[in-house]
């Protein structure tokens, strides 16, 4: 195995995915998404989240030490930027990654570029393009709203880029399983639009099971723990060794899928 040619594939991919419909399916909706999401913010809806009015009905589901965390002692905006980037993740991800394979393997792509490269340089290489090409996007969201929360909110610039530079790496490694979930889906199909309509809804199968199993088998609720969304909660919260068991988990959650995923791949006859 070559880094250097992991490299190169990574960056040609990543050129790629940015100037071609590949990165363009998820970039278009992504940034549109957040853009609809952080005008409201700069508009001043952060400061009536910050209402007793509302926090009062967010108290019915979540709990006041950990709103008033959020909302209260950090910069609102780039807290709506962590609690819905963590919940659209599975989303973003799939159309993000849908791509990572199918359209070449289906075009015999792979077969030219096996004479030059091993197949796990492939599988890295791309991998690695896509969760780039995600962390850039959500780097770029997490400027802006880190904008918003120094000119119109008034927090104070170290305060804002320190829980920034949390936040955001957070998302990164939530994103990374997601990502690695996919490569088992992208590496099945010789489309893009079969991996991003089968990736889409077996997703919402997993969690429909698992939603069945907890109740019936209402004394466990391990099944959660099939995908990295059961740590959702404790990357929010404020248990800090929950946090720490959330955060080392996801980079497990990442090898196994990956290892699924490269086992597909491997397989596969270009």
């Amino acid at each position: 195995m070559n880094w250097r040619r992991i490299a190169l594939i990574t960056v040609f991919d990543l050129r790629c995915s940015v100037f071609k419909l590949k990165g363009l399916i998820f970039l278009l909706p992504f940034f549109l998404f957040w853009y609809l999401l952080l005008r409201e913010f700069y508009d001043g809806i952060a400061t009536r989240i910050q209402s007793s009015e509302v926090l009062m009905l967010l108290s019915a589901k979540f709990d006041m030490d950990l709103i008033a965390r959020l909302l209260v002692d950090h910069p609102p905006s780039l807290s709506a930027f962590f609690i819905f980037g963590l919940y659209s993740t599975p989303f973003f991800a799939v159309l993000a990654a849908n791509d990572s394979f199918a359209s070449d393997l289906g075009n015999g792509y792979f077969r030219f570029l096996t004479a030059r490269c091993q197949r796990i340089e492939i599988f890295l290489g791309r991998y690695l393009s896509t969760i780039t090409l995600l962390a850039a996007a959500l780097s770029v969201v997490a400027v802006a709203a880190g904008l918003i929360s120094i000119f119109i909110e008034g927090y104070a610039f170290s305060h804002v880029l320190l829980y920034a530079i949390q936040i955001t790496s957070v998302l990164i490694l939530y994103t990374a399983p997601h990502l690695a979930y996919m490569t088992i889906i992208s590496s099945m199909f010789n489309s893009a639009i079969a991996a991003l309509f089968l990736g889409m809804l077996a997703y919402i199968s997993i969690v429909f099971s698992i939603f069945i199993l907890n109740i019936l088998f209402s004394e466990t609720n391990s099944f959660a723990y099939l995908l990295p969304s059961s740590v959702k909660a404790s990357l929010i919260g404020d248990d800090g060794f929950a946090f720490a068991v959330a955060i080392t988990s996801l980079p497990a959650y990442t090898l196994i899928f990956a290892w699924l995923g490269w086992g597909i791949f491997r397989k596969r006859n270009f």
